[in-house]
């Protein structure tokens, strides 16, 4: 994040799921993070031990790895809890920025360090046996449930008809790719050749991440007009009052607000009572410039 704002970039909420880039690639890691949940094939340590799940069980940095997914990815979820605390990070000084990161590490790494601490309390957690294979199947289903989620937001941003076919092609190779491994053919040079085809795919999707079409210049919501917000829309003559919805495609909690309360009757009643004028500021599609 420092480094960021010394280059110039603005840094707010979510910074990181405004990158189509970003999103393909963490897309492409969780699909096939979901593929070894459900047994197509198994991550292996030097030595040859099977670990057995997505996450590598030992050494700082996977660790570390396993700290970063999660933190990314809990961007929306800790949405109410940690907005205004990061906010005023992206905005102040780099040691402030620094400190409220430190005690935000502090807090999602507060289970571990108290097991550690008190070594005790495992006694708690239930007994390895065979109901962890069937937890492992059902963390693969949320990993996918991920995964669709992230290709929604992509979607958001991106022109599906630009890049749909590549994008398609990338994902339906890899899990052909580790299903011929599995099931069909262990010859490695089969593997090398689709695994060259995938990621000249992958390639070819990226590249057209530049060529995107411009999303619609009205939104529609439940039977209201939600117009795109802008300084020259702010700045327009209008005879009621203004309601700014700030929101994004993948803030679950802006979603859960919208269908809640800016969809409900006596919303709609209150803005066409007060004729107030809504905007929509959409932070998926946000322009830097």
């Amino acid at each position: 994040v420092v480094l960021f704002k010394q280059a110039g970039q603005q840094i707010g909420w979510g910074f990181q799921m405004q990158s189509p880039g970003f999103l393909f690639f963490m897309i492409l890691i969780l699909f096939i993070m979901s593929l070894n949940m459900f047994g197509l094939f198994e991550f292996m340590t030097p030595g040859g031990k099977e670990l057995g799940s997505a996450q590598v069980k030992k050494g700082m940095g996977a660790d570390f790895l396993n700290g970063v997914i999660a933190t990314i990815l809990s961007t929306p979820c800790s949405a109410p809890f940690l907005s205004a605390a990061l906010s005023f990070a992206f905005t102040t000084s780099i040691f402030y920025s620094y400190l409220v990161f430190i005690f935000v590490g502090f807090g999602l790494s507060f289970p571990f360090l108290l097991t550690g601490f008190f070594p005790a309390l495992i006694r708690f957690l239930p007994k390895p046996g065979m109901w962890m294979e069937k937890l492992k199947y059902f963390l693969g289903l949320s990993l996918l449930l991920t995964t669709i989620w992230l290709i929604d937001v992509l979607f958001g941003i991106v022109d599906f008809s630009v890049i749909g076919l590549y994008f398609n092609t990338t994902m339906a190779m890899i899990f052909f790719i580790f299903f011929l491994r599995k099931f069909i053919s262990k010859k490695l040079w089969i593997s090398i050749i689709l695994t060259i085809v995938t990621l000249f795919m992958a390639y070819k999707t990226t590249g057209l991440f530049s060529n995107l079409a411009s999303s619609p210049s009205l939104i529609k919501t439940s039977g209201q007009n939600w117009t795109p917000w802008s300084l020259e829309e702010m700045k327009a003559p209008h005879s009621g009052l203004t309601f700014i919805n700030f929101t994004a495609k993948w803030c679950l909690t802006c979603k859960v607000n919208k269908k809640l309360v800016l969809e409900s009757d006596s919303f709609k009643k209150l803005v066409k009572k007060k004729n107030i004028r809504l905007l929509e500021a959409d932070w998926t599609k946000r322009d830097d410039n």
